[in-house]
């Protein structure tokens, strides 16, 4: 049964970067957060680890989510000056780094 715990890891991993996608679609549009500024897009980092590490003929690994980290990446600028999230000099609004496009597609 190795093979099925190494894939139930896997699956397990996969959820966690799934709901992190459907937070940012759901976020794509938030100008402001409690920590202020636009929501930031977010992503998953998996890692590997033996099953058994202390067993060295196990070649069974496990997936397991590393962190969840803020992505890198400019928020998009957008002239909205009757926006209250608006700059009061420029008019523009900080909107998230969250392309829904993208998002979508690696779901």
């Amino acid at each position: 049964m190795p093979g099925a715990a190494s894939a139930a890891s896997a699956l397990q991993a996969e959820k966690v970067r799934m709901e992190v996608i459907s937070q940012n679609i759901a976020n794509a549009s938030t100008t402001s957060t409690p920590e202020g500024g636009p929501y930031r897009r977010q992503v998953v980092r998996f890692e590997t680890v033996m099953a058994n590490q202390f067993d060295p003929n196990s070649a069974v690994q496990e997936v397991r989510v590393a962190g969840i980290e803020n992505a890198t990446g400019e928020s998009r600028l957008i002239f909205q000056p009757g926006h209250p999230d608006a700059d009061k000099t420029t008019g523009m609004v900080k909107y998230p780094n969250v392309s829904v496009h993208e998002e979508m597609a690696d779901l």
